[in-house]
């Protein structure tokens, strides 16, 4: 009877061991994959020209695999999605973005799948965006 009870206790304590394991585990912070890692440099991009017409929404990015892309110099404000499965951007709907400033969004933290940029304003906007793939 002894013995019975040493091995219950042991596998009760093994079994309270790997919980409290995982439950820590689960804590800790996770990398993020997709961007590039600190100190590497990004080997290809390309750079785009878009020009949106008033009350707009368009499609500015559409590839999985980036290690960040820049959204520069609008003359006025944007609304921009960075989620695909998100509707549509419009002047309530979606993340602002500030006319005349470049922003730097990389792929560990936003991701990296479809983006639609939306112009709220009552003009045509123009602005570049740049999206940069691979690293060394």
């Amino acid at each position: 009877m002894n013995k019975i009870k040493t091995i219950i206790l042991t596998v009760i304590i093994t079994i309270l061991i790997l919980a409290v394991g995982y439950l820590i585990s689960n804590q800790l912070p996770r990398q993020s994959f997709g961007s590039a890692p600190t100190g590497f440099l990004a080997t290809e991009g390309s750079s785009s020209l878009v020009t949106l017409p008033s009350q707009t929404a368009r499609q500015i990015f559409a590839s999985s695999t980036c290690v960040s892309r820049v959204i520069s110099h609008a003359s006025t404000s944007l609304r921009y999605t960075l989620v695909d499965s998100e509707t549509n951007p419009s002047g309530t709907n979606g993340n602002h973005h500030s006319a005349s400033t470049s922003v730097s969004y990389d792929s560990g933290i936003y991701g990296c799948g479809l983006w639609r940029a939306f112009n709220p304003s009552d003009t045509q906007v123009t602005f570049t965006i740049t999206e940069f793939r691979g690293f060394r």
